[in-house]
Formats: C-alpha cells, structure tokens, sequence
C-alpha cells in the first residue's frame, strides 16, 4: 500500500504501546455490564479480543469508538490520558471501527459510501457555493482502494451491485480515509466463503506491517492461530486473561473464555445417531417441494422433508439456498412449482399463509430481518401470534409476561427482564428471543438461515441442543449453514445447492460418517457445492 493523503499513518512505530485502557467500568440499568477492565495494545499488533456473548466486548468497543462513556476508568492513548466523548473525537484521535453490521448504502455509489460522512475532507468552494470534487475524491483514494481490490470502475459504481467481500473491503477503506492508528474490526468475516476470508486476512497483515494496530473480535476461534499476535479474553464483563496466541489451541481459548463450562462446549458429529435412518420410508413426509423453478435463481429444485428430520441445505454464497426458503414462504413469487404439506397442496403466497400452515422461518439476517430493535423480549416473542395473549381483541400484558417468562426458562435467555428491549441483549440471546417467537406459532415445520452467525460457542452449542430437541419431538427442521461442519454435526441428511440448481445429496450423514470418515464426507461436500477438486 503507498503512502498517500489516505490509508495508514507512516509514522506508526511497530511494537510500541498505543492503547491502553484501565479499570473500564460500565453499569446499565443495575446490570454490570464492564467490570474493571483492563485493555494493552500495540502498534503493529492484531490483538483479538475474545470472548462469550455477554462478556462485555461490544460494551468496551463502544467507549472506546466514542459511542458510550464510562462510568469509572481510563484511556491512555499515544501516553496522553483522554476522554472519547463521540465517535467523532475518536475518528479524529485515529480510532476507527468497522462494526459487524456493515453501514454500506447500497444506492450510493462505492466511491461516495467511502467518503460518506468525510465529506469535508475533499469538500471545495466555487463561487462561494460548497461542492463535492468526486474526480478529486477518486484520484485521492485511488491507491488504497486498488490495494483492497477495488478498481477505478468499481468506485462508480453502485456500492448494492457487490458482494460481501467486496463491501467489507469498501468499510476498510472508508476507515481508512481517517488514517487510524487504530483499526476495530467486529466479526469482519461474517458472511464470507473461506477464499474470501483468507483475502481478507491478507489485507489485515498489510495493515499490520504499516504499523496500524488492529482489535479483532470473532466468534470463530480457529481463525485467531497464525494470525493474532495477542488475545484479550472477556468473561462476565471482566478482562480475565492477556495471552500470545503462541503455543495455544482452541481448547485453550475456550477454557479461558468460559471457565468450568469448556468441556461441554466441544461438540462432536453425531455419528450412528440419525434421527431417521433405516425407517425413514415408514416416516410421515411433511413437505413436498416440486419444481421450484425461478428465472435466474432456482433450477427446477425438488426435495421431501420428513417428521422429526434435520435436512442441511449447503452450498456457496449465490447457490441459492435463502433464495429456495424464500420462495418456500412465500416471500418470493415462483415461475412454476407447486408445495405438498401433510399431503395436501398448497398455494403458499404469503408468509402469513406460510405461518398458518405450520411453517416457521428464523432469518439469515438477525439484525434487519429478525429483531424489531425498540420491542421488548415480552413482545418480540408475542407478536407472530397475539392471539395467544388476547381476548376478544385485548391484549392481556400478565399473559403476555408469562409466555415470555416460560421461553425464558426453555431456552435459558438472559436478559435482566422481559421488559428490556431486544436491541440491549447479546446476539446470541437476540437469536434465542427470534426463535421463540417462531416456536409460539407452534410450527411443523421449522426453518434456520444461519442460525449460529455472530454468536459464541456456548450459544452455539445451546441452539444446536434445541434444533435436535425439535427433531426429536417430531418436527420437521430445515438448516442453511455457510459451515459444512456446522451442517455435518446437526444433519440427518443433506442437499447440495451450485448456481440455484440441486447437484447432490448426502443420506444418512451420521452412518455416512461411519462408513467413509468425517473428512470424506466434508470433501465430497465440498467438491460438489464448487465443481473444484479439494
């Protein structure tokens, strides 16, 4: 990367103290969210900071992008003490954050989602009328975004017209406008195919060689190893240990993450356990899909699904496996293709319609499609089907408390009360709060768009537990997961999706296992989804 008005500042000197933050606390509404946290960082350094979901790291993150203030502790920044008040005076300090949820306007294009908010930066005045030189805006981040694999013709471009990747790297360069010493990267490979994330973990090295610190927070713990130089680990809003990565493992990270609970934390495919093997053509077929055929998106797709089975749909980002359950709900209107639920056709074209069949869907995307940010826990659960808290058009609010008292306890929420809004909750409670109020609609059939993304082992773990729970209760459960790995430990059984066509199918995952190694069976998977040898 050349040194320019943009990207990295020059003068960072590798290895010296940047950072440091001391005695961090932070107290919402009674709950100890931070608790004297301590937080060393270096120049040059990618620093991981890790742990579970309600540790406390999207907290310490916000005070230090200037978001929130803390209650007690301080900042030392460059050897000065200072006070982050607003993300503002932490852009101009060189703290820049690149959050999980990507801020990218799609209409806009790249070049302008880049210098969103920075305009003043490249801001002219003729006449005395203040005006935006987009050519001066190109020529100025031309360098830096040719170095994140954005061409000259891609800065005109609309910023909606790319992929994940793609965006990721625009908010790397959109923080790097600000020249950071510092450089917050929250789940930066969350929703990328693993080509993807190794370029992304290149451009995170050559950040590091100009000296540019970076904190990197992830849920995927093998990620870390020969890539962060430090980890950070968070339990219960304390800094309970700083480590170099050297020497550890996984297991390591997680017995420092979640104490006496690590062991439990280690799941292992369910080999010889399939919910349906050999008596699968004595079990009742709940879903018939026939023919799902959508002009330049799905291919003429057909599947059963049956009672008390985990059918995993794999394939890479585009295959066309949102898209399918999309259309399956009715979201999406379908050229041609026809559904059998119970043995009965049906007209699915609205998601409604979907609901009163027994079909329940928890998106892909948490954060847009899944939470209504300003409800409580008590409503957010509640609202796919009122008529559970209601009488003759009333809404009963002790009704509605107890209903959400009840999946509370089922599935181990934590909140303070029911009444906090979701918005305030860790993701993985967040996803916990969803699929409850999936299963008040009391489905039969259940779907899961990357149910796991963006949360901590130990939630990970607790929604795999329920999705088996449902199975073998009898209902029918869809999984889409971007982890084959992920999809070979939950899956009874599991189709393969390339280019919005069904190209393969693996019965019996759990006896497949058996008979031919996990690695086999991952492989085959894997050739299949990308017409690669691997």
């Amino acid at each position: 990367m050349q040194d320019n008005a943009f990207g990295a500042d020059s003068s960072l000197k590798v290895g010296t103290q940047i950072l440091k933050m001391s005695g961090i606390s932070k107290r919402y509404q009674g709950v100890q969210a931070l608790d004297a946290v301590e937080l060393d960082v270096r120049s040059g350094e990618i620093h991981a900071l890790l742990g579970g979901n309600g540790a406390g790291k999207s907290t310490l993150l916000k005070i230090l992008s200037g978001l929130t203030n803390p209650d007690e502790g301080t900042i030392v920044f460059q050897g000065q003490k200072v006070e982050i008040d607003s993300p503002r005076s932490a852009q101009e300090m060189g703290i820049s954050m690149i959050h999980q949820e990507l801020s990218i306007i799609p209409d806009l294009s790249i070049l302008e989602n880049i210098f969103l908010g920075q305009e003043s930066l490249i801001t002219q005045r003729k006449s005395w009328t203040p005006w935006v030189n987009r050519r001066e805006m190109a020529k100025k981040v031309r360098s830096v975004a040719t170095e994140f694999g954005i061409t000259e013709e891609e800065l005109w471009r609309p910023a909606g017209e790319f992929g994940a990747l793609k965006k990721r790297a625009v908010e790397i360069v959109k923080a790097l406008v600000v020249q950071p010493k510092i450089l917050i990267l929250d789940e930066p490979t969350s929703g990328l195919e693993e080509h993807e994330k190794e370029l992304l973990f290149g451009h995170m090295r050559s950040l590091q060689r100009l000296g540019v610190a970076l904190i990197w927070v992830t849920h995927h713990l093998d990620e870390v190893f020969g890539l962060a130089n430090t980890a950070t680990i968070m339990r219960d809003g304390r800094s309970v240990a700083e480590t170099s990565t050297e020497g550890l493992n996984v297991g390591d990270l997680i017995s420092l993450m979640f104490g006496s609970q690590a062991a439990a934390l280690i799941e292992q495919p369910q080999i010889g356990k399939s919910a349906i093997k050999s008596n699968s053509a004595t079990r009742v077929k709940t879903l018939e899909v026939l023919g799902f055929k959508r002009e330049g998106v799905l291919k003429d797709i057909s599947f059963t699904l049956s009672e008390g089975e985990i059918l995993g749909i794999a394939g890479l980002a585009g295959a066309g496996r949102t898209e399918l359950m999309r259309a399956l709900i009715g979201i999406d209107k379908l050229d041609s293709g026809s559904v059998v639920i119970f043995g009965q056709s049906e007209n699915i074209d609205h998601p409604q319609k979907a609901y009163d069949l027994g079909i329940a869907m928890v998106p892909e995307d948490r954060k847009i499609l899944g939470i209504l940010s300003e409800f409580s826990v008590e409503k957010s659960i509640s609202i796919s089907k009122l008529g559970t808290i209601e009488k003759s058009g009333v809404l009963n609010a002790k009704k509605e408390k107890e209903l959400a008292a009840d999946y509370i306890k089922k599935l181990s929420i934590k909140t303070p009360n029911s009444r906090e809004k979701i918005r305030n909750l860790s993701g993985g409670n967040q996803q916990k709060v969803i699929i409850s109020r999936c299963l008040n609609t009391d489905p039969r059939i259940l779907i899961f768009d990357e149910p796991t993304q963006g949360i901590d082992i130990a939630s990970k773990v607790e929604v795999h537990k329920l999705i088996r729970e449902l199975a073998a209760e009898g209902k029918s459960v869809i999984v889409i997961a971007s982890e084959i790995s992920e999809l070979i430990r939950l899956s009874d059984r599991i189709i393969i999706l390339r280019e919005g066509s069904l190209v393969g199918e693996v019965d019996s995952v759990p006896e497949r296992i058996q008979k031919d190694g996990y690695e086999n069976v991952e492989q085959d998977i894997l050739h299949k989804s990308s017409r690669i040898k691997v």
